[in-house]
């Protein structure tokens, strides 16, 4: 298993241009890590790969939102004032950094073309 695992990390990063590829062992060992697909609480799942991409340079650090999708939507309510200067996706679009009536416009018509449908 750790071997087929391996193949797709290595497919990735040569396929996808040196992409950096995270692969994580949840629980220690392959047979532990497919029992805790089914048995560990997601929660405890879902802390432990924060605690371990935390752990990670490459990761944790700014450089990962320019070529990330799900980074982009990164909003630390604590640090409203980086989320704003530095988030190149989501802030603008909910107008949060700039009010852009293009946006509201747009959004009129689709909630407009949306209640037509139904």
């Amino acid at each position: 298993m750790f071997l087929f695992l391996r193949s797709i990390t290595n497919l990735l990063e040569t396929e996808l241009n040196n992409t950096y590829v995270k692969s994580l062992e949840i629980s220690g060992n392959i047979a532990r890590d497919y029992e805790s697909g089914f048995f560990m609480p997601p929660n405890k799942q879902v802390e432990y790969v924060c605690q371990e991409l935390t752990k990670d340079k490459k990761l944790s650090e700014e450089w990962a939102e320019q070529f990330s999708v799900q980074a982009t939507y990164s909003h630390d309510p604590f640090q409203e004032y980086k989320y704003k200067a530095h988030s190149i996706f989501l802030a603008d679009i909910n107008n949060e950094v700039f009010s852009n009536g293009l946006y509201v416009d747009n959004l009129k018509k689709m909630e407009k073309k949306c209640f037509d449908i139904l």
